[in-house]
Parts: C-alpha cells; sequence; structure tokens
C-alpha cells in the first residue's frame, strides 16, 4: 500500500481525527488505513489486548479487525475532536449490554477522558 502522506497532509489534525473516528465507528478498515502512513506505530487501548502495539498497514490491518471482531455488539459514542495547533485529541466510549431477559440487561462502558 502506497504512502499516505500526501493526503493525511491535506486534512487539518481536527479534520484527520473526525475522519478516523468515523472510520473506526464504521469499522471500515481502509478507511483507517487511508489516514496512517506505510510506516504507523498503532497502541491499542481496546479490543482483546490493550497495550498490544501495531507496527505498518500489514499488522494494523490485522490487529484492527481482531479489535473490532473483540468488541462486536458494542455502540461507540465518539467525542468532538479538538485541535491544538498541529495536533488534535478525542473523547469515546464503548457501550456494551447484553440482554439477560426480556426485562433486564448487563451493561458496562469503557471510555477516556482528556
Amino acid at each position: 500500500m502506497p504512502s499516505n502522506t500526501a493526503m493525511t497532509s491535506e486534512l487539518t489534525p481536527r479534520d484527520c481525527l473526525a475522519r478516523f473516528a468515523d472510520a473506526w465507528a464504521s469499522h471500515d478498515v481502509d478507511g483507517l488505513l487511508e489516514l496512517m502512513t506505510a510506516d504507523a506505530v498503532y497502541a491499542a487501548s481496546v479490543g482483546p489486548e490493550p497495550g498490544r502495539t501495531f507496527r505498518g498497514h500489514q499488522e494494523l490491518a490485522a490487529g484492527v479487525r481482531t479489535m473490532f471482531d473483540h468488541d462486536a455488539g458494542a455502540d461507540i459514542e465518539q467525542g468532538e475532536p479538538v485541535a491544538f495547533g498541529d495536533m488534535a485529541v478525542s473523547t469515546w466510549a464503548y457501550h456494551f449490554c447484553r440482554r439477560r431477559s426480556a426485562s433486564s440487561a448487563a451493561c458496562r462502558q469503557i471510555s477516556t477522558d482528556i
């Protein structure tokens, strides 16, 4: 896969993060990779192995797919990206609910704070 430096450098950091969040929420692996350079490094904060690091598009694609499979069924709530010069941050939350019966559910949430 070619380097994506030109495409990502045309985006503001806020726009890049917003596209990343949209691609993540829709489980669009190709969309995520389009926003990352070929030598990108990603440290997972969710999934079956939080803290695992993925390097390069091949590892990133496999790792992201594994995280998406692990978290299937979660509702993802994306925060609004906030830009600071050439950097941007955002919050997110995963909401997991499993139906116990017609009248009750077990729920848990994973989220970030900035």
